[in-house]
């Protein structure tokens, strides 16, 4: 009897073992990338009738376009340059619905090619009578096959480049 609770506490000290060698993006620290955020843009993708959070990476202008024009009465942001939705991905998240968010990037990160985007994000008004479409846009030229969406240190959301 003894015996057998001996060899069941050592299986689940080599599971919690090896459990702990497994890559977790979130657990480790990552290198530190480059980016650029960008504000002044209107979302005019999907339109929904709930609230929701959409996910987007877009490696050409077409897409970008499709996805957000700017408005130029929100002075003195920069557009993104051409030439950056051509050699660099954008990255963005779109809260969209009744509530108001403030969004910034804490920081953005590279561990074994995902790339993390740590943000926070503030609800700053609820149940307003008009929809918003609230974007967090950045621009990076690093290499990464997957992006991890941290909000308020919380994985939200993963996407997977094809």
């Amino acid at each position: 009897m003894k015996t057998s609770k001996i060899i069941k506490a050592l299986w689940l000290c080599l599971i919690f073992l090896s459990c702990s060698f497994i890559k977790n993006p979130l657990s480790k620290t990552g290198t530190p990338v480059a980016y650029d955020t960008y504000e002044g843009y209107s979302y005019r993708g999907q339109r929904v009738n709930s609230d929701t959070t959409f996910f987007f990476i877009t490696t050409n202008k077409a897409d970008f376009d499709s996805l957000y024009h700017y408005i130029f009465i929100h002075p003195p942001y920069d557009t993104i340059p051409s030439a950056d939705l051509s050699t660099k991905k954008v990255i963005s998240l779109v809260k969209y619905g009744n509530d108001f968010y403030k969004m910034e990037v804490k920081d953005v990160s590279l561990f074994d090619g995902i790339l993390i985007v740590n943000y926070t994000s503030i609800l700053t008004d609820e149940n307003m009578t008009w929809v918003a479409a609230i974007p967090l846009i950045l621009t990076t030229g690093a290499d990464f096959k997957r992006v991890v969406f941290i909000e308020n240190g919380i994985k939200i959301k993963e996407l997977v480049i094809y």
